[in-house]
């Protein structure tokens, strides 16, 4: 009749430059399952990660010569600058639709004037050239208030320097790219930065 042996007894039967190796336990389904769950969150959050920061530096707020902070750069009318001549006001008008339902639309541009010096909170903005005719009024913006001339004269409005800025409703618009255009009369290119967004209601200034 066979009998059992007990591991202890068969451990010391075994010499002694003999040592033993224990299998390690098994993990089981419930195991295998947690780190197959691990695993895939894992993998599931690099591929987010690597979106993100494609997104982030591939974005058209960036440059060509690397990362930048453009994409959070909103538009701002503080700045000192001067558009003596050149400057164009172009109005569009729609006239209802044609036999197709396609919308008609009437254009007109109007030159303008802008100079600006806004360290010391003052602005001239002039719709149109004075002493021609497609002049209509003039802005003479200062810190805390604005005159107004046209044909009929000229009148005072409490609108500060910061209030007529702000009637522009442009500081919403978002900075998406800089890129460079071609001026055909000029023979040149300029650059010129692209803003996108909704702009914000305005008062009369």
């Amino acid at each position: 009749m066979g009998h059992s042996v007990k591991s202890d007894d068969v451990e010391s039967q075994l010499p002694s430059d003999v040592e033993r190796i224990t299998p390690p336990p098994q993990c089981g389904i419930f195991g295998s399952m947690l780190i197959r769950l691990v695993l895939g969150v894992l993998l599931l959050g690099a591929g987010v990660v690597a979106v993100y920061y494609s997104i982030e530096v591939h974005s058209d707020g960036n440059s060509e010569e690397g990362e930048t902070d453009d994409s959070a750069v909103f538009f701002t009318l503080r700045h000192v600058q001067s558009c003596p001549t050149g400057g164009v006001i172009t109005r569009e008008f729609l006239k209802g639709e044609d036999g197709n339902g396609v919308a008609n639309h009437e254009s007109t541009k109007v030159s303008s004037v802008w100079i600006q010096d806004d360290d010391k909170s003052r602005l001239y903005y002039s719709i149109g050239t004075q002493n021609k005719s497609d002049w209509e009024k003039s802005f003479y913006v200062l810190s805390d208030h604005t005159l107004l001339v046209d044909n009929t004269g000229c009148c005072r409005h409490e609108s500060s320097y910061t209030d007529f800025i702000d009637y522009f409703g442009l500081s919403t618009l978002v900075l998406m790219r800089s890129e460079d255009i071609s001026i055909e009369e000029e023979d040149k290119y300029v650059s010129v930065n692209l803003f996108q967004g909704e702009p914000t209601p305005r008062a009369n200034p």
